[in-house]
């Protein structure tokens, strides 16, 4: 029976580090490799992530440096970075891609905000799925007589502690990436 709580708390800490990767995408008008290293790049006729493509520096406080592994997919990297719609403009020069990231209006951080509300809501929902795989799954257990009544309710009072707690994390998270965007 521990072995579904087991799934269950490693597939909440999928999730909570899900999350995180996907807070390092936002960018909060600082650079970090992290906005566009996950990227998805159509090359070589297939689809890969920038960062396996191409060496990311960010030499600066508002820019990032693209630099292709393979001078030949320059043109391919440069789409991938547009067609990501994070509102990046690269501009080549010579074998280097150049991103200047833009100024953070009111208006472009309270949609950050709103961006980051659906990436909460989503992470939250898959914990909830899993919650509710688990609780089906301890159901069956309990008609099925292979656990008793009181071990089945003290499971449950162990997944929704888990919940509570992975909520509060994922929280945590958002408030700090909150503070973050707003920050001027």
């Amino acid at each position: 029976m521990l072995s579904i709580l087991d799934d269950f708390q490693n597939q909440t800490k999928q999730a909570i580090i899900h999350f995180q990767e996907e807070l390092k995408s936002l960018h909060t008008g600082r650079a970090s490799a992290g906005i566009v290293e996950n990227i998805i790049i159509e090359a070589y006729g297939g689809r890969s992530p920038l960062k396996s493509l191409a060496q990311i520096i960010v030499p600066e406080a508002r820019s990032i440096v693209v630099e292709p592994y393979d001078k030949n997919i320059i043109k391919d990297v440069e789409r991938g970075i547009v067609m990501a719609k994070l509102d990046l403009n690269p501009s080549i020069q010579g074998s280097l891609i150049r991103i200047k990231l833009p100024e953070l209006t009111e208006q472009s951080r309270q949609n950050l905000v709103k961006i980051l509300r659906g990436l909460l809501e989503k992470s939250r929902i898959q914990i909830r799925k899993a919650r509710d795989e688990a609780k089906k799954f301890l159901e069956q257990q309990k008609t099925g007589g292979e656990i008793t009544e009181d071990d089945y309710y003290e499971l449950i009072e162990k997944l929704d502690l888990t919940i509570s707690q992975a909520n509060q994390t994922l929280e945590n998270l958002t408030e700090a990436k909150e503070q973050e965007i707003m920050r001027i």
